[in-house]
């Protein structure tokens, strides 16, 4: 088979990765393996990288295949086209985050993040930049290291005004107030909350409005405003679950049960978490399904 053949076969397992199904994104996953290692051996590794840069990200956002992902991914970063393709070389490091992240080693997610960074730095790509700094944010946040979360979410959010992108701006805004949050500055989490809410008004984001209102329930019952918080989680609840947020849904649903248990409701709590319960299950089925 020609170049051309096999450039045609990149570029149909790329349309089958966002447009295909759980029958089509195998014959995907092959056409991207074939690509990688007909390039390979003949020197190509800009297109090489192209094909390496599909292979993860189908096995992790489509197939759930972390492990696999991985070593695809790792193979990718060891690509080095030099000059000729910055770009493929930043969303191989992007791509490993991503992963890392997945895989639950923050540490490694937030060192591939800034090779990545590096990279579209190089490029003068601020999206990219913006993107991976919020990224960053989030992963920070998890291992509870709020200042340097602060500190990319503060520029990640600056990025995404300069540049006018409004779901970046909503999205960075609640991450802020989320860290905010955690660092016990409840009046500035108030306010970059709905600072945040506004910005869903303006470009609707059901997930980054899940995780705001999410948000003000946990800052109204840290004031011991259950009623408040109780409106809040209910009002996040729906908006998770048209984001198709498993894990968010999850944590609105903790949270309300929490807050039942609190009021001394064993009933309310017991049907909120047993939904819970039989919603992770479900979300454990599909996430462990070989169709996945």
């Amino acid at each position: 088979m020609s170049i051309a053949s096999h450039e045609q076969m990149l570029v149909e397992a790329e349309d089958i990765r966002r447009h295909g199904n759980e029958t089509s994104w195998p014959v995907a996953l092959g056409k991207f393996r074939t690509v990688a290692e007909f390039f390979r051996a003949s020197g190509d590794g800009t297109r090489r990288l192209a094909a390496l840069n599909g292979e993860p990200r189908l096995l992790l956002y489509r197939l759930s295949d972390y492990r696999a992902a991985h070593d695809a991914a790792v193979e990718g970063t060891a690509v080095d086209t030099g000059d000729a393709d910055l770009q493929g070389q930043g969303l191989a490091w992007k791509t490993l985050s991503s992963v890392e992240y997945f895989l639950g080693d923050y540490n490694a997610s937030i060192r591939a993040a800034e090779k990545a960074i590096a990279f579209y730095k190089q490029t003068g790509d601020d999206y990219w930049q913006g993107i991976l700094l919020g990224n960053v944010a989030y992963t920070y946040r998890e291992i509870g290291d709020t200042e340097h979360a602060l500190e990319c979410s503060e520029q990640a959010l600056a990025i995404a005004r300069r540049l006018h992108d409004d779901f970046g701006v909503a999205f960075n805004l609640e991450a802020l107030g989320t860290v905010q949050l955690a660092r016990g500055e409840l009046e500035q989490a108030f306010e970059l909350y709905y600072e945040a809410l506004d910005a869903t008004r303006l470009q609707p984001y059901p997930a980054v409005e899940a995780a705001i209102w999410s948000g003000l329930g946990d800052l109204y019952t840290q004031l011991n405003d259950d009623t408040r918080g109780e409106e809040s989680y209910q009002k996040a609840l729906p908006l998770a679950e048209s984001a198709q947020d498993a894990a968010g849904d999850l944590k609105i649903i903790s949270s309300l049960g929490e807050l039942y248990v609190r009021q001394h409701r064993p009933r309310d709590a017991l049907t909120i978490l047993r939904d819970g319960f039989e919603r992770a299950k479900n979300s454990a089925s599909l996430a462990n399904s070989p169709n996945c």
